[in-house]
């Protein structure tokens, strides 16, 4: 890690974080979140989580952020080819490596006794809201756009929301969170966003280039 980057305060562990972005097939949002989820209980080795994982329906996307611990022998990593019913939902993507903006935690397990895929229109129904948040941010303006988020995520968790996860591609100028919330999302981020320290944060556009705020379904794992 460079000395600029470290002077941001994103996390740099040794670890190695990766984004993935996948274009899911027309009609194949049922199969993917199924074929996701067996493909991630079947690949469990030590020293792998996975951060976050979502399916973004209203744009065909299947989205997930895993983590390798330091030492992970990353010629054991995870290969999507090794898996046929997951690979052939999709049909184009994205992957970049990432730092961790907050301490990562994997991602929360549902809670249940036993395992077994749950159908999209389960997590539907029974999830949590989650609004994913990817930013691209202006040129030289990460010091600037970490301490407006940083703020930010204090008046988040005050206000009860969970911050899912947080990663950030410092060359590319990417940023990706997640917030979630167990019970009425939208009245309660109507208060949110229209308090006066929030209002306050809003600065935080100044140092944004691009930005998209999907709404996505969580997609627990084993």
């Amino acid at each position: 890690m460079s000395d600029a980057t470290a002077s941001l305060g994103v996390i740099d562990d040794g670890s190695t974080i990766e984004v993935m972005v996948y274009d899911v097939q027309e009609g194949r949002l049922d199969d993917v979140v199924l074929a996701f989820q067996e493909a991630f209980n079947a690949f469990r080795p030590k020293g792998f989580s996975v951060l976050f994982a979502a399916v973004d329906v209203a744009h065909h996307r299947l989205i997930w952020v895993h983590r390798y611990d330091a030492g992970f022998d990353l010629t054991q990593r995870f290969y999507l080819g090794r898996h046929p019913d997951l690979v052939h939902c999709l049909w184009a993507g994205t992957r970049y490596d990432a730092l961790a903006a907050l301490d990562p935690t994997p991602l929360r397990q549902p809670e249940t006794a036993s395992w077994a895929p749950r159908t999209l229109q389960e997590l539907v129904a029974d999830g949590p809201t989650v609004e994913l948040k990817v930013y691209q941010v202006k040129k030289d303006h990460w010091p600037a756009f970490l301490d407006c988020w940083r703020a930010i995520v204090k008046l988040r968790r005050s206000a009860g929301f969970n911050v899912e996860f947080a990663v950030a591609d410092v060359p590319g100028r990417r940023f990706v969170w997640g917030v979630s919330l167990d019970g009425g999302f939208a009245e309660q981020n109507v208060e949110y966003l229209t308090g006066e320290e929030r209002q306050a944060a809003n600065v935080i556009s100044d140092h944004i280039e691009r930005f998209e705020i999907p709404k996505v379904v969580l997609i627990p794992l084993s």
